[in-house]
């Protein structure tokens, strides 16, 4: 077995205070990866949470434009989802845990 990893970004990053029982965290990764002789793209951002966890990644029929395309679109919808959550008039009172 001949495996070689080049990593071309690797980011990780805790969203909770360090004091906090929550495992949040943010992982991104870019590189490459040569397994038996066949050279392989490694690109995803995993967010985890507690005991749930998503992974986007670059799929091997994706371009990489196609995946830089998908990340742009979650980076604006999260962007307008916390505008959302700090806008006083869409404030819920008394919330209560799901």
């Amino acid at each position: 077995m001949n495996k070689k990893v080049t990593t071309l970004y690797s980011s990780k990053v805790w969203l909770n205070e360090e004091a906090s029982p929550s495992s949040g965290n943010v992982c991104a990764y870019d590189g490459r990866i040569v397994y038996d002789n066949q050279e392989y793209v490694e690109s995803y951002l995993r967010i985890s949470d507690c005991r749930k966890t998503i992974v986007l990644h670059k799929a091997d029929y994706d371009e990489r434009a196609d995946f830089i395309a998908k990340m742009e679109l979650l980076h604006n919808e999260i962007g307008k989802f916390i505008e959302h959550l700090k806008s006083t008039e869409n404030e819920l009172t008394n919330e209560k845990p799901v």
